[in-house]
């Protein structure tokens, strides 16, 4: 049996579209802070802002050959884009904190999005996120890397 209301249509409830990019509502909560010593960031921290990094690279690369309407591309840039949300929902968010400009709850949350077998992003919804908020992301990641990570 189908899922009933705005599901049930192929939304979310709560999902807004602005500007060709995904949004979402704040009813996520990221985890607590692992408390750590304070000493900068934690190796594992140090991998998943890499592994974010080179998500945005492949992104970009793929951005620069063209358009993603058709082909491979959207579903090529959408499993990145979900890379991005499971590393950065995995970071302590005393890392995260030092770059406050970052929606990095809606980073975190767009791997849910992308996700839902019910809710079909549409291809230039993928491409307006890709283009507008893969390099704010890259730029934040190589900062924090900068700062603490190395």
């Amino acid at each position: 049996m189908l899922p009933q209301g705005d599901r049930a249509r192929g939304g979310i409830r709560g999902v807004e579209r602005l500007d060709g990019r995904i949004r979402m509502p704040g009813r996520f909560v990221f985890p607590r802070s692992r408390g750590g010593s304070g000493d900068g960031v934690s190796p594992d921290d140090v991998q998943r802002l890499r592994d974010i990094l080179a998500a945005c690279g492949a992104i970009e690369r793929r951005l620069a050959e063209g358009d993603l309407s058709s082909g491979e591309g959207p579903e090529f840039v959408r499993h990145r884009l979900s890379e991005i949300g499971d590393a950065v929902r995995a970071i302590d968010t005393t890392v995260l904190m030092a770059e406050p400009t970052v929606p990095w709850v809606d980073v975190a949350r767009m791997r849910s999005l992308l996700a839902d077998p019910f809710f079909d992003t549409a291809h230039a919804m993928i491409e307006g996120t890709a283009r507008s908020d893969v390099p704010r992301v890259r730029a934040a990641v190589e900062r924090l890397l900068a700062e603490g990570g190395r």
